[in-house]
């Protein structure tokens, strides 16, 4: 299920061949921790910058891992928040995928 809508989501190929999640609903992506690290490994040789971990605070909405329902936490990569389960992936909402592949890129 959707950490940010609750629909069901569906299998996703994406370009650079790694598998994940995607939402039809809101058009989120969730991808695996090793999937993500290869796709910014791909990009930026020197590795992705990584800012520390935040927890949500003020009216941010806690997302539940859609594997194992533990609150994720929020994590920068390359100037972009995604959230992140520290066991299983990240949740990239809508547009996040494309804005961490530019940040990449540059």
């Amino acid at each position: 299920m959707c950490p940010r809508c609750i629909a069901a989501l569906e299998p996703l190929t994406l370009m650079t061949g790694q598998s994940g999640l995607y939402c039809g609903r809101c058009s989120g992506i969730w991808l695996s921790l090793r999937d993500l690290d290869d796709i910014c490994a791909r990009l930026a040789p020197g590795g992705a910058s990584e800012e520390a971990i935040e927890a949500p605070c003020g009216n941010d909405t806690l997302l539940l891992c859609p594997l194992c329902k533990t609150t994720m936490w929020r994590r920068t990569r390359a100037g972009v928040a995604i959230d992140e389960c520290g066991r299983h992936g990240v949740w990239l909402d809508r547009g996040e995928l494309q804005c961490l592949l530019i940040e990449l890129a540059k």
